[in-house]
């Protein structure tokens, strides 16, 4: 879909942006369970979450992102 090709082209600002974004979500709740349809600041951030992980599975998301939702408690396998 369109919104999910947006993902693949973030500029590094972007990324952070949505990144922050999905910290304060994890500080707020103590988990990265963010819902699909969930919005923060009008930013869609489950959907930008889902493609991160759709990203790890195919083995297209990079290291640094990687490790960087790893540290906050992002869960791979709930990717669907």
């Amino acid at each position: 879909s369109k919104i999910l090709v947006l993902y693949g082209v973030l500029d590094p600002e972007e990324w952070k942006k949505y990144f922050q974004l999905l910290a304060e979500f994890q500080h707020r709740k103590g988990h990265c369970n963010v819902p699909m349809r969930y919005k923060e600041n009008e930013t869609n951030l489950g959907i930008w979450l889902r493609y991160q992980q759709e990203s790890k599975q195919k083995g297209t998301l990079c290291a640094t992102h990687k490790m960087q939702l790893n540290d906050i408690g992002v869960i791979w396998n709930n990717a669907r």
